[in-house]
Order: C-alpha cells, then structure tokens, then sequence
C-alpha cells in the first residue's frame, strides 16, 4: 500500500509478514487494535507488515494503546520499535531502516484511549 499524503489507512487486522505500508507526507496509518498488528507481537520475532519512507509529518496512530508508562526500544538493526505500558500491553512496528532517515520517534497521546507515533 502507498499512503498518500493527506490520506489515511485504518487497519483493524494485519496478520500477514508480506505487506509493506508506504508513506507519503502528511499520511496516517491507524492500527485498531496492536495485538492483532502481526505475529509474534511484543517479541524479537516479531513478523509483520514493513513501513516505509515513515517521515515528513506522516502518523501512526495505535487506538488500543494507553500511553501512561510508556517505554520504547527501537533497534535499529532489525527496525523493530518495540512499545509497553503500564497496562501491560505490548505493540511492535517494523520499519525500514534505509528509508527512514535521521532522527527520533517521538510519543504523545492520540487525544482519545491511543497512542499518536511520529519521526523527525
């Protein structure tokens, strides 16, 4: 999938590790529920969808995922960003490291029960 820029893409379910998400500017990636975001979740055998080219004021947006307590470790080795909370719940997200260019993820809540993910 190309997201582009200005749309939105709202995933309830993403199972499969063939996938790949594309990024264009100012684009949203809305995952419904982080459990159901891949396999393995929350695990280094994470196998999910691939996200790309994810900068220039594009979003993720976990619904599920509460922010309070919220800790992170990108690796970037793997390109896994692995997230947890307080509730304890678990969420992983595989980026691609040749696109994703310089900088840090930064966190906020979504305004509702979600967690709001950028990169600059």
């Amino acid at each position: 999938f190309t997201l582009g820029g200005g749309s939105t893409l709202e995933v309830a379910q993403a199972l499969g590790a063939d996938t790949k998400i594309s990024f264009m500017t100012g684009s949203e990636l809305v995952v419904d529920h982080a459990a159901s975001f891949g396999q393995s979740v929350g695990t280094s055998n994470y196998a999910g969808s691939l996200l790309q080219d994810f900068a220039g004021g594009s979003t993720i947006d976990i619904k599920d995922f509460g922010f309070g307590g919220l800790n992170m470790s990108y690796t970037k080795g793997t390109g896994l960003l692995q997230l947890s909370n307080s509730g304890p719940q678990v969420a992983t997200l595989d980026f691609q490291n040749s696109s994703l260019g310089a900088g840090t993820f930064h966190f906020s809540g979504d305004g509702g029960s979600g967690v709001l993910i950028t990169h600059s």
